[in-house]
């Protein structure tokens, strides 16, 4: 917001001086803006337009900063860094075992992302592999 708020500051300026031409115009008598003041109102009005456009785009790209961050960055974060320095430390017959063994992709994805980072096959294995506990059973039956 710093550099909208800059911004806004130097709109303000603009605006004052737009003003500043049409309050010596009407002190003078009211009379109407002379070419040189016409050339100054119509450059200061471009400026102007200019500095609310770039203000328009600072806050929208200061708005998806924002949810970027609310949304996570798309960059490896932490748990992927983590999952690709796990891989790498496997020895590359252990890097094959475990590239077949469906069930251990399934678990590591659970525990990394919860149950809504798994797919629908990744959820039936680890369904298929679920035994539940005795406390569970005993919820169940009483």
């Amino acid at each position: 917001m710093a550099h909208a708020k800059t911004l806004r500051e130097q709109l303000g300026r603009v605006g004052a001086s737009i003003q500043n031409i049409i309050d010596r115009a009407k002190s003078d008598g009211n009379r109407g803006l002379t070419s040189e003041e016409r050339q100054q109102f119509h450059a200061l009005e471009a400026d102007y337009t200019a500095v609310e456009d770039s203000i328009k785009i600072a806050e929208r790209g200061e708005q998806i900063s924002n949810d970027l961050r609310r949304t996570g960055d798309p960059r490896i974060d932490e748990l992927g860094l983590e999952r690709i320095q796990d891989i790498f430390r496997l020895s590359p017959a252990q890097q094959r075992e475990r590239k077949k063994n469906r069930h251990d992709i399934a678990f590591g994805n659970y525990i990394r992302n919860g149950i809504e980072g798994l797919d629908a096959d990744e959820k039936q294995i680890m369904m298929a592999q679920f035994r539940p506990t005795a406390v569970q059973v005993s919820r169940q039956r009483g």
